[in-house]
C-alpha cells in the first residue's frame, strides 16, 4: 500500500506556493510537464495526466489557512475533492480542517 501525499497547507503562503507544494510530494516524472493550475490538477487527478500522484490519495492538511489566503483555489480545490469522491478510478483528493 503506497502512502498518502501530504501538504500541510500552514506552509503555504501563495498560489505559486501551493502549487509548489503539490509538485514537490508527486512523482518526479509526473511533475515535468504539469500545469500548474486547477484544469491541469483536474486532468492529473481524474485523466492520469501530468501531475499524477500514482495511485496514493492527496491529502491537504489544515486546509483553513490556505482558504485564507486564496479563497478561489480552496473553492476550486473544494470542487475537485468533492469530484473525485464519487470516483473509484481516481485518486483521492482529501481536504482536512
Amino acid at each position: 500500500m503506497n502512502e498518502d501525499l501530504i501538504i500541510d497547507c500552514r506552509t503555504v503562503k501563495s498560489r505559486d506556493g501551493f502549487w509548489a507544494a503539490y509538485v514537490a510530494v508527486i512523482p518526479q516524472d509526473s511533475a515535468r510537464d504539469f500545469g500548474r493550475n486547477l484544469d491541469a490538477l483536474w486532468d492529473a487527478l481524474d485523466g492520469g495526466g501530468p501531475g499524477w500522484p500514482g495511485e496514493r490519495t492527496v491529502r491537504l492538511q489544515h486546509f483553513a489557512a490556505l482558504r485564507r489566503i486564496d479563497r478561489q483555489l480552496a473553492s476550486g480545490l473544494e470542487a475537485i475533492a468533492a469530484e473525485l469522491a464519487g470516483s473509484s478510478l481516481a485518486p483521492a483528493l482529501v481536504i482536512e480542517d
